[in-house]
Order: C-alpha cells, then structure tokens, then sequence
C-alpha cells in the first residue's frame, strides 16, 4: 500500500483523509480489552493450557503481527463464547494458528483434543455463522477505503492511461473439496479440484469485497461478476479493471444494472482473423502489467496463511463455510498491511495476548486517553496541580518553609550522615 517516497510524498488531501479513515473506524487500538465472553456452559475442571501456545504466539507475531492479533481478539472472537476447558484467548489463538500454519483437524490434535478443536471450529464457521459474516463485512465496507480515497489514490499512483481506474477484481481459484463430484469441481488453473471467489481490491491494494465461492469448473468469472450484484457495492465514480474473461458479460451488467462503460476498464478483444493495431497491442500489454498487481494481494494471503497456499487440499463441509474463513483471512491481512502503511505505532495492550497465561479481564478496565496529546503546557499544569495537594497534605505553605534559611553546623553533620 505504501508507495510514497521522498520525490512522491502522499498528497496532503489524501493523507488528511486517511487520518480521518484511522480517527472514525480504527477507534479499537485505544480501547481496552473487551471482557472475557460470557460462559454458557461451566467445566467441571480447571482451565487447562493448551500445548505450546506460546510458540503458536510466536508464528502469528512474525506473520500478522501484534495489531492484526489484537484486532481478531478484541473486536471479532470476543463477540461468542467458544466451548472447552481452555482460556478463552488462547481459544482464539488456537483458531487463528490452524490457518495460519495451515494445520488439519489432526495435526491440531497435538495441542489440543481434535474433538474439542472441532467444536471451537464448528461454533465459529456454522453456530454462529451470521454473526461473525456480519461483522467482517462490516470491516471491509467500512475500514479500508472511501471512493475519495480510492480516486485520490488512483491517480496519484496509477499509470498514466489507467489514472482513473479505483477497483481491480479477478477470481481466485483454491484447492479444496466438500463433497461434490471432483470433476464439478475441476479448475483448469489448478490442475486440481477448487472453489473460485472473486475479490476485489483498490488502488491501495485493500480488498473491499469478495463473492461467494463456487465450484470452478461450470462458474467462470464472468458468470460470477453477474451473480455478484456488483451495483451495490461500487459507487458511480469508481472504475474496475477486468481481464478479458468478463468482457462478454459487461454489456449485460450496463444495460441491468444502470453502470456506464467508463465504469469498466478491459483490454481490446481481436476481432476474427483481424490482426490487432500495434496501438491497441501496447494498450492490452500495459493494461495486463497494471493488472497484475492483484497477483500481488493472492501471493500475499498464501504466503501468510499456508491454509490457502494451494499446496495442500482444504477440505470442509460446504462452500459457505470456506468463503467465511476465506474473508476473514484477507480481512486480517488488509489489517496487517494498513497498519504498517499508516505506521501505526503498536501499544503494549496491543502486545498483551504475547503475554503466558494472558485472557481476557473479567473485571472492567480503564485505559488512559491514548490519543490525548501531551503539550509542555499540559505537564506545567499537572504539575502545578499536584504541587497544590503536597502542600495541602503537609499543612504548609511551601513558599515558606524556610528553605532560605541555612543550616547548623550540627543540622549539617545529621544531613551528611544520612
């Protein structure tokens, strides 16, 4: 996201309202911990450890870092309660490591009962299913991006021909099966059975939507593009760059759903047995390079999250499911990547989770106005202030305490001896 340099600094309007974006939507990194989720059922035993939490810390600090933890902790797995006899926190730690090193039902047996982790798992992806779909929409609407901010960006950063352009969207193919018949499933990118989600991201590289998910081989892009109701999620002044598999489709989306062709940037199709201009040829050779910065938001998430590298097969129950873990991984990742672009400084509640043995307080806590700026004339006056309950607590006026006087030879001896 942070392309800014010393000869292209951010444009002051842009940085005043990404500040603006950080003062209204981010108001969770100064707010204390949330209370410990209300427990539904009571364990007969103790809270136990889970195996090795603290190198299960470890691996989400060097890949999400401190803030994007916190912000899964406090404002997304604290909404419910999970089920076991384990720490509410690390509960979540343990959730967010399974996909962060890609671990299986039976790997993760090894920290924990593979029934006890199957049920912290169900709660989340189809308990509460809506609760949490609810919430990481939310976050992506409403985090990462504005259309000012999307235009202002464009075209600061964007190539000259494609200054206009503030949305990128592009199908991600996923290895993974649920039951349907392979073949259903087959991905031509992969070689393999998968699900397709299409995702959208902006010019600063935040992902803002993403579709359902569907089997590969009968759902092409453009039939997802069509199914995505894509009207309600993009303002009339943005404009997406798609590659050549929507462009049969974005006749249809104009006509049905009020969009002009401006707001779609596509590469020029060869008519048959008609030889490309050598313009329109350098067109659709830049357009592909300028487009295939979104390859960098996939390499990215399968980097970060060996659960969707496409190296091994996800398996799970139905595609719901999948497309619900699949948002909330890009969700952490526009976190991660939006915090170390902003520079957001991480506070030691950010760290806490760090911390053996840590959870989530049960009594309430107050946490100092972070965001409170601290002048010299701020300390003069708590100083003044304090001076005033020290001289009422003595009973004295400091002013004249004799301090002027000096001292006794004999009141010097007792002075040096202390």
């Amino acid at each position: 996201m942070d392309t800014a340099t010393k000869d292209n600094p951010v444009p002051k309007k842009l940085a005043i309202l990404l500040e603006d974006l950080l003062e209204h939507e981010w108001g969770f990194l100064d707010e204390p911990w949330p209370m410990c989720p209300k427990i539904r059922t009571f364990h007969r035993s103790e809270l136990k450890p889970i195996a090795r939490i603290q190198d299960m810390k470890a691996l989400l600090m060097r890949r999400l870092g401190s803030i994007a933890v916190f912000f899964f902790l406090s404002k997304i797995w604290s909404k419910h309660y999970f089920p076991g006899p384990y720490n509410a926190l690390e509960k979540g730690i343990a959730f967010l490591y399974f996909f962060v090193a890609g671990e299986t039902m039976d790997s993760m047996g090894q920290y924990l009962p593979k029934s006890t982790f199957h049920i912290i798992h169900s709660t989340f992806v189809k308990v509460e299913c809506a609760l949490f779909e609810k919430e990481i929409k939310r976050c992506f609407a409403s985090m990462f991006s504005t259309l000012e901010i999307r235009i202002r960006t464009a075209n600061w950063k964007n190539p000259p021909l494609f200054k206009h352009v503030t949305l990128m969207l592009d199908g991600h193919d996923s290895r993974a099966t649920y039951g349907e018949d392979k073949a259903a499933m087959y991905s031509y990118k992969l070689k393999k059975s998968g699900l397709r989600t299409q995702v959208a991201i902006d010019a600063n590289g935040m992902v803002l939507f993403v579709s359902k998910s569907a089997s590969c081989r009968d759902n092409n892009d453009g039939k997802m593009l069509q199914e995505m109701r894509i009207g309600k999620k993009i303002g009339s002044m943005d404009c997406i760059a798609l590659d050549g598999g929507y462009t049969q489709y974005i006749p249809d989306l104009i006509d049905k759903e009020k969009f002009e062709e401006h707001n779609f940037c596509f590469p020029i199709r060869k008519k048959r047995l008609q030889p490309l201009h050598e313009e329109e040829s350098n067109f659709n050779a830049m357009f592909g390079g300028f487009r295939s910065a979104s390859e960098a938001t996939f390499g990215d998430l399968m980097k970060t999250f060996a659960k969707f590298n496409n190296k091994e097969i996800v398996r799970t129950a139905c595609k719901k499911e999948f497309n619900l873990t699949f948002r909330l991984c890009l969700l952490l990742l526009n976190v991660r990547n939006f915090a170390r672009a902003m520079h957001i400084e991480e506070l030691s509640h950010h760290r806490a989770w760090m911390d053996e043995g840590v959870d989530y307080p049960r009594e309430k806590q107050l946490v100092p106005e972070l965001t409170q700026t601290v002048t010299v004339q701020n300390k003069l006056e708590n100083g003044r202030e304090l001076q005033k309950l020290q001289e009422t607590f003595l009973g004295l006026d400091m002013a004249s305490d004799g301090d002027d006087e000096p001292m006794s030879n004999e009141e010097d001896d007792d002075a040096a001896s202390l």
